[in-house]
């Protein structure tokens, strides 16, 4: 988890200092269909809170949506298994509309298909490197 989190912070400051797009949500929900656990929610948590204060947006904001959408995504993985990378992408284009719509007041698809491939990276490196440490629910 420490090398999670360590990527997590350089994608942080990444998006804060070079990108207009948000690439720490793909990151989060990334994360949280791959494996959800106490670590990742305090990582997750954490990770709202530094991003909302290096983007300068209301501190607490960020953590709330992020932990939100991991919530309902735990619930829907406690129903339904996610096997593949296009329901993935589903999923991740019914949160990233809405966060954009409530976040950014506006809704930019040049910058949420940027997303959908940073959210495509991280969804098959966290497959490859849970996998490979034994980490993975699936």
């Amino acid at each position: 988890m420490f090398i999670i989190t360590v990527l997590l912070v350089i994608t942080i400051f990444l998006q804060s200092a070079l990108l207009m797009a948000n690439i720490v949500l793909p990151f989060v929900l990334a994360l949280s269909i791959k494996r959800i656990d106490n670590r990742s929610l305090l990582v997750i948590f954490l990770a709202g809170i530094l991003n909302d204060i290096l983007v300068l947006q209301t501190v607490g904001l960020s953590s709330l949506l992020f932990l939100l959408m991991t919530l309902l995504l735990y619930w829907y993985r406690r129903k339904y298994k996610i096997r593949n990378l296009v329901t993935a992408l589903v999923i991740f284009l019914l949160t990233m509309v809405p966060y954009h719509f409530l976040v950014n007041k506006n809704i930019n698809f040049g910058i949420i298909m940027f997303e959908m491939l940073a959210f495509t990276f991280f969804y098959y490196l966290f497959s490859i490197f849970l996998k490979e440490h034994k980490l993975i629910y699936d």
